[in-house]
């Protein structure tokens, strides 16, 4: 086959994939999401509102990545929307079919255990990359980018971490407030987050502030295991030509061999980091 052919059935291919029965027909715009972890339980529960635009005419279903939280739906507060899982997705089934270009909000309401996105051990919590186990997102879809709203509600002295930067935070009673609000859209398997008690530990230097969540451990050791970051931060700034643009950026410290990136920290198992006492390449 020569070139001309190849390159000719690539396209066909192509255009043949971009209008499959079950490519995307909307595109998220922005999550707002509010969640209450409960620790005893095991479990989550929280609201989210899901603003989408229609990318077709005649847009009837939406289709996200399939979980086991029980939920309740409406399309603008309004109308009470039927959902069920098929396969491994979740699908919201509109009351009348959507426009091309028009805008709709997906409000949600769920509760229930997230076994694939969130690890429960010690009054702490923490998100792994099923991040749609825990929420109404789509992990198939890392190219649908959408700006992100996220709020816990915590009893008072836990440490949290979540994606972009905290605006506010507040306290009524035992329980506290906190929210966080992303700059830039980001892909779903990012929006992950940690929250209990931790101990908090922040590393030497001034900008950008680095901080280290520990599961375990004394600030001393937690402080070696870490020292390397800010080195490593300006090598790659240096390598790039990027400055790292966020005033903070944080490292939860957990048991077990966790690797797990997020939008504004990373979750990182001891298996994984104490090995750099005995070996420095383990870095």
């Amino acid at each position: 086959m020569n070139h001309t052919a190849f390159a000719y059935l690539a396209l066909v291919a192509l255009a043949a994939a971009s209008t499959r029965a079950d490519a995307p027909a909307f595109d998220v715009l922005s999550y707002d999401v509010r969640l209450t972890p409960d620790f005893a339980a095991a479990e989550i529960a929280g609201q989210e509102v899901i603003r989408f635009n229609s990318t077709v005419d005649g847009l009837t279903t939406l289709s996200f990545t399939g979980n086991s939280l029980a939920v309740t739906a409406s399309l603008d507060g309004e109308e009470m929307l039927a959902t069920q899982i098929e396969g491994n997705r979740r699908l919201f089934n509109l009351p009348r079919p959507m426009r091309k270009g028009q805008v709709g909000r997906l409000v949600v309401s769920f509760k229930g255990k997230a076994p694939k996105g969130l690890v429960f051990a010690n009054d702490q919590v923490y998100a792994n990359y099923a991040t749609c186990d825990f929420m109404i997102c789509d992990l198939d879809r890392p190219g649908d980018k959408a700006a992100l709203t996220f709020q816990l509600t915590l009893p008072v002295g836990m440490e949290a971490v979540a994606p972009g930067r905290l605006e506010h935070a507040s306290a009524n009673g035992a329980t506290q407030t906190m929210q966080w609000r992303t700059r830039q859209p980001r892909s779903a398997y990012l929006l992950g987050f940690a929250a209990g008690r931790f101990q908090r530990v922040t590393l030497p230097g001034s900008s950008p502030e680095l901080t280290v969540l520990a599961a375990s451990g004394d600030a001393a050791t937690t402080t070696r295991m870490f020292a390397d970051t800010r080195r490593m931060l300006a090598f790659f700034e240096e390598k790039s030509g990027v400055k790292f643009r966020e005033p903070a950026y944080t490292q939860v410290f957990v048991e077990g061999g966790e690797a797990q990136e997020a939008a504004a920290h990373s979750v990182i198992g001891k298996d994984n980091i104490a090995p750099i006492f005995t070996d420095p390449h383990e870095d």
